[in-house]
């Protein structure tokens, strides 16, 4: 990181002190790079990153109207990842498979194979396969009129996934996503013995079959229904699946789980809207109710929250902290991008346990000085994007452990306005797209505590 070091000798400091022993308790930072510490301190789970495809070894034949593979069009011991997005495949050749001795990710996705027929695919070392998003069409069709095409379609496409020529000992991930699938066949595990992910995003789910969880694989960790159209879901026996992902299902008005091996459970978009929330997993750990026009929380039943480390609010429309009913052990909470105006300090009575507090995007004009009374383990604050003049003497007077503290894009006149200067915990200050009177002097820096570093951009 390249940065520029103040060495705070100057005028009548280098007077009055010894060179040596300046330069060693007086050294601020002033940084133009930021944007690490944006990913750092992300709490959002990146679902998309665990997928264990990368861009070594790669062979891409992505969006050229291919029609059919010849059997000697790929033949390589290094190739790891083939895609044939976006073509028109009816079928992906056994022999061409087989000649990709050491392939890891195919991508057949957005092509025209049925899912409905017989699919011959077959390989040892495949870990993900992508199969969403198939449009197969059949030549009878044009032939049809309008009407009767739009019920054929409508028959064809609500399939069970035929799994008969297909055995991938090693698959993880298997994508099936924009498929009308309604069902997986008896045999799926045996198929996928140690699959791990699955996706089912949109399609058209309306319920999930209590069958499902006796069909899939021991191994299943994650299941992924989001944007589809779930209204009541119970789900009592859900093996050893850890992740749920719900998202986008707007009419999903009953929610019941039973599950003593979840964490993670993420209703963002219009899933939390459920008027009837009922939660039995002791040992859930991550939260997500973001984007769901909430104007105060959700009433949960629950046995037993106390494993639950994150929650996110995110999107929302808080205008006043909601207050959290029972002490939690939450130690990462977001609140970004709602329409809170104030902090109080009743807000954290029972979060006191917080480490990382996102109030980014509101609208917080006045913060109490007594506000973060409770939260002597926060280590990161984000105040930035409100509408913030000047802090309160005193307002981090027991953040003895804070280190990360932003309030960029605020509406502070000078450095002292942040009221930071007797708070040596602080290591790094955010205070981008910031507008000051006047620019920032080694005057101003001095005010700050010891051995921090100022981003700037």
């Amino acid at each position: 990181m390249i940065t520029l070091v103040l060495l705070l000798f100057l005028g009548r400091y280098l007077a009055h002190a010894e060179p040596a022993s300046v330069a060693q308790d007086i050294v601020q930072t002033v940084s133009i790079f930021s944007k690490k510490y944006e990913d750092k301190f992300d709490m959002k789970i990146r679902i998309y990153d665990e997928i264990p495809c990368d861009n070594r070894e790669v062979l891409k034949l992505e969006g050229l109207n291919i029609m059919d593979i010849q059997d000697n069009l790929i033949q390589s011991d290094t190739i790891r990842h083939v895609s044939f997005r976006n073509n028109s495949l009816i079928k992906v050749s056994p022999e061409i498979l087989s000649r990709v001795s050491r392939l890891s990710c195919l991508d057949l996705s957005k092509n025209k194979i049925n899912l409905k027929n017989t699919n011959f695919i077959k390989h040892s070392t495949v870990r993900v396969l992508d199969l969403s998003d198939q449009t197969p069409e059949f030549p009878e069709w044009r032939f049809t009129e309008a009407e009767d095409l739009k019920d054929i379609r409508k028959n064809i496409e609500s399939i069970t996934f035929n799994i008969i020529d297909m055995y991938l000992p090693n698959l993880e991930h298997l994508l099936l996503n924009g498929n009308d699938i309604i069902s997986l066949p008896d045999t799926f595990s045996k198929s996928f013995p140690k699959l791990t992910h699955i996706y089912l995003n949109n399609i058209k789910a309306i319920n999930v079959n209590p069958d499902f969880f006796n069909v899939i694989p021991k191994t299943l960790r994650a299941l992924h229904l989001k944007n589809n159209n779930l209204s009541n879901l119970t789900l009592t026996n859900m093996t050893g699946i850890t992740d749920l992902y719900l998202d986008g299902n707007p009419s999903l008005m009953n929610i019941e789980i039973n599950s003593k091996k979840l964490l993670i459970l993420s209703l963002s978009n219009g899933s939390a809207m459920a008027s009837n929330i009922i939660l039995h997993t002791p040992y859930l750990e991550y939260l997500d109710i973001s984007r769901n026009k909430y104007y105060s929380l959700p009433i949960i039943e629950y046995d037993n929250l106390q494993s639950l480390k994150i929650i996110l609010l995110d999107y929302n429309e808080f205008s006043s902290f909601p207050l959290f009913r029972f002490n939690l052990p939450i130690i990462k909470l977001s609140l970004s991008y709602n329409k809170l105006l104030q902090i109080s300090s009743e807000s954290f009575e029972r979060l006191t346990f917080l480490k990382m507090l996102s109030l980014r995007g509101n609208r917080i004009k006045h913060i109490e000085s007594d506000a973060f009374k409770d939260l002597n383990h926060l280590q990161f604050l984000d105040l930035s994007e409100n509408q913030l003049v000047k802090l309160p003497n005193g307002w981090a007077f027991s953040l003895m452990n804070l280190q990360f503290f932003n309030v960029s894009s605020n509406y502070f006149e000078k450095i002292s306005d942040l009221s930071v200067s007797s708070f040596n915990a602080i290591s790094h200050l955010f205070i981008l797209n910031t507008t000051f009177i006047t620019d920032i002097s080694t005057k101003d820096l001095a005010i700050l505590p010891n051995k921090i570093t100022v981003y700037l951009h």
